[in-house]
C-alpha cells in the first residue's frame, strides 16, 4: 500500500533541534553579499575543528545476498585533533595538527593560514562559535593590526552552513571508512597523508563539496 503511494524506506535526516531559520537565510544573504564584494586580494575560507578517533566507520558496500559483511575494530581511545580552513574558489585546504583545539591552538592555526595566505590583505573566516574563538588572547590576536583574519561566525546549530563539513564527511568516506588499522600510527599516517594530497581528489571532492549552501527548513 505505501510503495503504491508512493513512499519509500529510509532513514530520517538528522537535524540540529534548535535550528533557526530565519537566521540560517539572513546569513545565507549576507554570504553571498561577501560574495559579491570581495576584493581580488581577500579570501573567503570555512573554518573548523575536527577529532577523527582511531576506529573503524561503517560505510554501506556491496556484497552477495544472503551474507554480511565483516571489519574489525579499535578501542577509539586515541584520536586526531585538526583545525582546518577550506577555500570554496579553488578546493584550497590548509590544516593544523594539535594534541588539543583551545586558543593556543587556535592562534597558531591562524599564524599557518596567514602563511598559506601571504598574498592576501584580508582573510574572511567562516566558522562556528566555539568558546576559544571568543578567548581574550584570540581576541587580542585578532586585534593586531599585522592580523590579516576577521572572524565570521555562523548562526547556532548550523554546521549545514559550514563547506568544511562536507571535507571531513569526505575524509570519513574516503579514508576512515576504508579499511581497518590496528596501529594508531597508521590511522595518523593515512589522514595527514589525505591531507597532503588532496589534489589527487580535487575533482570529486569538488563535487561531494558543491559551491551552494543548503538552508534547514523547520
Amino acid at each position: 500500500l505505501l510503495h503504491r503511494m508512493d513512499f519509500v524506506h529510509k532513514l530520517p535526516v538528522i537535524v540540529p533541534g534548535k535550528v533557526n531559520t530565519e537566521k540560517q537565510k539572513a546569513f545565507v544573504a549576507r554570504y553571498e553579499q561577501m560574495k559579491r564584494e570581495l576584493k581580488e586580494t581577500e579570501v573567503i575560507l570555512f573554518s573548523d575543528g575536527v577529532h577523527p578517533t582511531h576506529n573503524t566507520k561503517k560505510i554501506r558496500c556491496w556484497v552477495k545476498k544472503g551474507t554480511n559483511k565483516q571489519i574489525k575494530t579499535n578501542t577509539g581511545r586515541e584520536r586526531l585533533n585538526i583545525q582546518g580552513a577550506y577555500s570554496v574558489e579553488d578546493s584550497t585546504i590548509t590544516t593544523y595538527y594539535s594534541e588539543t583545539i583551545n586558543a593556543i591552538a587556535v592562534m597558531a592555526f591562524f599564524d599557518e593560514v596567514q602563511k598559506a595566505y601571504a598574498w592576501e590583505t584580508m582573510i574572511y573566516i567562516i566558522c562556528d562559535n566555539a568558546r576559544y574563538y571568543k578567548n581574550k588572547d584570540v581576541t587580542a590576536y585578532l586585534a593586531k593590526e599585522s592580523c590579516r583574519i576577521k572572524l565570521v561566525h555562523l548562526p547556532s546549530y548550523s554546521p549545514n552552513l559550514n563547506f568544511i563539513e562536507r571535507l571531513w564527511k569526505y575524509m570519513h568516506q574516503k579514508v576512515i571508512g576504508v579499511k581497518y588499522r590496528e596501529k594508531f600510527k597508521e590511522f595518523e599516517t593515512d589522514i595527514k597523508s589525505f591531507f597532503a594530497n588532496t589534489d589527487e581528489h580535487k575533482e570529486e571532492l569538488q563535487s561531494f563539496i558543491g559551491t551552494k549552501l543548503h538552508v534547514i527548513e523547520v
